[in-house]
């Protein structure tokens, strides 16, 4: 709700700022669906996939949030078929855009930066993304479905990541030391991701300790005081059947407690 309301007010700032767009006609109002990844990191050139309808026609892709230039380029369009009769979506076709960018050290790090399309109708809902610090955005690197494959995390690490099966398990391996407050979360259903995960925690010797469903919203989320030096697991998993074919992006952030 606290990042809706950000979102709201930080996009009416910007449009108010503006003057109106004329629509044009038989033109329609772009809109954006998705994006992957969802985390993005300052100081870097970004890449991302965007997804959504009446985006051939943009005359401008911007931030809320951030003054950072972004640069895009129209990929394609697919002609969506409804999953009972297989006609036509009637909202049109999905499209998608490859945007490149990078965030100045002014860019706030958290939730509240987003991406607004201007097309000849007018402007699009804002999408959220987030943001890491420099330095503090990792990819995550396959296979890590195991305790001996987990990935390491460091405290204060932000993990760029995805569930392509239902069957996926993401595991992390974080270096902890005693009396450490330490928060683990997934940042996905936040974002507008259709992903509901599920995190487990345990020990070092493997033995389960702490579970969580659901948080934020469908998100999950671990706070805990470490209680002896070493390492402790966090595994990931999706806990609904993901579509075919389907790359669903999350999340995860360790960070410190103060």
């Amino acid at each position: 709700m606290l990042l809706r309301i950000v979102l709201a007010a930080s996009l009416a700032r910007a449009l108010a700022a503006d003057e109106p767009t004329k629509p044009e006609a038989d033109a329609k109002v772009p809109s954006l669906s998705s994006v992957q990844p969802l985390a993005v990191g300052i100081g870097a050139t970004n890449n991302l996939n965007v997804r959504g309808k009446n985006l051939a026609d943009l005359k401008s892709l911007q931030f809320v949030g951030s003054s950072a230039r972004v640069s895009w380029k129209f990929v394609s369009k697919e002609e969506p078929k409804t999953e009972k009769s297989g006609e036509k979506n009637k909202d049109g076709p999905d499209q998608q855009l490859e945007v490149e960018f990078k965030l100045g050290s002014e860019t706030p790090v958290g939730t509240n930066v987003a991406l607004v399309a201007t097309g000849p109708a007018g402007k699009s809902k804002p999408l959220p993304i987030f943001v890491a610090a420099e330095g503090r955005l990792l990819d995550e690197k396959e296979p890590n479905d195991g305790f001996k494959a987990a990935q390491a995390v460091e405290p204060g690490f932000c993990v760029s990541g995805s569930f392509s099966q239902t069957t996926d398990v993401d595991v992390f391996r974080i270096q902890a030391k005693a009396g450490q407050k330490l928060r683990f979360e997934v940042i996905a259903a936040q974002l507008g991701s259709s992903l509901d995960s599920s995190m487990s925690l345990y020990d070092s010797k493997g033995a389960i300790t702490s579970t969580n469903d659901d948080s934020v919203e469908r998100d999950p989320a671990i706070s805990l005081t470490m209680a002896l030096d070493g390492d402790c697991f966090i595994a990931l998993t999706s806990v609904t059947d993901l579509p075919a074919k389907t790359i669903v992006p999350y999340v995860f952030k360790v960070s410190i407690d103060p």
